[in-house]
């Protein structure tokens, strides 16, 4: 089932897949990321991603049998200004044309690859220039040409290999982003790029990056071990106090 939440109206609205799902189609590694006021799609554990439709006067969420990529682990999706699809898959970066039915594919050098033979691409963020994508493997951020779809470089931030494990991406404005990683958390400023670590309350060497979501008021909310709301205006954090046990927030999106 999937369950829709009114806040605002405390009330809820339960809507049933059409076919079963396999166990563990849907676990931590999925994503639910929105195309427009009401499509998202949601990537399988395994392979691939659903189309999901909400009807934003009843509430109720359709999915849809079919499944794209069935053939690919599909990390995270991103939809750019123009519209357009770009999938960070087990075999590379995928983005769509815009032709019916065509999408380009770009890899990393060999030798890149070589030298990061466990290298997964988890995440990305795309700017007016550049498209910036999260690796597994600690082969740290990777930095592509936007026009040409063509890889530039990758950026590694320290000898600690958590560091180089970059899960999550969030703008802070046009020229920062912040990175989540397997341990700290970056700052990454595009125009002089360098990199300042965050230290938020209670965060330790054992803590990692689940999720980042930038809000409509500013804010940039973490979920780790314990969740975080961190003020973009202040540039400081806040511990946001959870009372009851708190399962952990594979993804996050705002109407």
């Amino acid at each position: 089932s999937i369950v829709y939440i009114n806040v605002a109206q405390n009330n809820k609205v339960i809507s049933k897949a059409p076919f079963i799902l396999e166990v563990n189609t849907i676990q931590w590694r999925s994503k639910l990321v929105p195309v427009n006021d009401s499509i998202f799609l949601l990537t399988s554990q395994t392979a691939g991603f659903y189309k999901l439709k909400w009807n934003r006067t009843t509430g109720v969420i359709e999915l849809f049998s079919e499944k794209y990529f069935p053939g690919y682990l599909c990390h995270d999706i991103l939809v750019d200004k123009d519209r357009l699809l770009w999938v960070a898959t087990n075999i590379g970066l995928m983005r769509q044309h815009d032709k019916p039915s065509l999408v380009e594919v770009t890899k990393v050098p060999p030798e890149v690859e070589a030298s990061f033979p466990n290298m997964l691409f988890f995440s990305f963020y795309s700017t007016s220039r550049k498209v910036y994508v999260g690796t597994r493997g600690q082969a740290g951020l990777m930095i592509f040409d936007k026009e040409t779809f063509s890889y530039e470089k990758n950026l590694r931030f320290s000898d600690n290999p958590r560091s180089n494990s970059v899960f999550e991406i969030a703008p802070v404005n046009e020229t920062a982003l912040l990175l989540g990683t397997w341990n700290p958390l970056l700052l990454y400023d595009e125009k002089k790029e360098a990199v300042t670590q965050l230290q938020p309350g209670e965060w330790t060497k054992s803590d990692w990056t689940n999720c980042l979501f930038k809000d409509s008021r500013n804010n940039i909310w973490v979920s780790a071990a314990k969740l975080y709301r961190y003020n973009l205006e202040q540039k400081e954090y806040s511990l946001i106090p959870v009372n009851i046990p708190m399962p952990s927030i594979l993804s996050a999106i705002q109407e």
